[in-house]
C-alpha cells in the first residue's frame, strides 16, 4: 500500500519568466482543508520570481482568490465535481509563513526562494 502523499502540482505564473530545469528554488503554496474540507488540501510549487509577495503566489495556485482585503475562496474538486469554499461566516483561515503565523493585513508581503505559505480552512461553529 502506497502511503506516500501525492507529488505537488507545478504552476508557472501568467507573464512570469519560463521555468527553466535549473530554475530557481519555488514557493510552496500549502493548503490544508483540516477534516472539514479534505477536498482542497493541496501542495502547489509556485516557481519564484523577484517582487512576488504572499497573494501573488496564492492567486497563482490558481484555487486561492485573494483580494486586498483577504482571502475570498479556496477551490478544491470534490466528487469529481469543482468546488469551492467560500471565507464568510463559517469559514475562516490562518495565513503561516515559514510555520510562523501571520496577520491577514501581510497579504502585500514579500515573499523570498523556498518559503512556504500554508492556509489552513477552519470551521466555526
Amino acid at each position: 500500500m502506497d502511503t506516500s502523499a501525492p507529488a505537488a502540482q507545478a504552476v508557472n505564473p501568467p507573464g512570469a519568466p519560463p521555468s527553466a530545469p535549473h530554475a530557481t528554488a519555488p514557493i510552496t503554496v500549502r493548503i490544508d482543508g483540516g477534516e472539514s474540507f479534505p477536498f482542497v488540501t493541496d501542495d502547489y510549487q509556485i516557481p519564484f520570481y523577484d517582487g512576488m509577495n504572499i497573494a501573488q503566489a496564492l492567486e497563482l495556485t490558481g484555487v486561492v482568490r485573494a483580494t486586498p482585503s483577504g482571502l475570498q475562496s479556496v477551490g478544491g474538486v470534490r466528487n469529481d465535481i469543482s468546488d469551492d469554499v467560500r471565507m464568510g461566516e463559517g469559514v475562516q483561515y490562518i495565513l503561516r509563513l515559514n510555520g510562523r503565523q501571520i496577520p491577514h493585513s501581510l497579504l502585500s508581503f514579500p515573499v523570498h526562494r523556498r518559503d512556504v505559505i500554508a492556509v489552513e480552512l477552519v470551521l466555526i461553529g
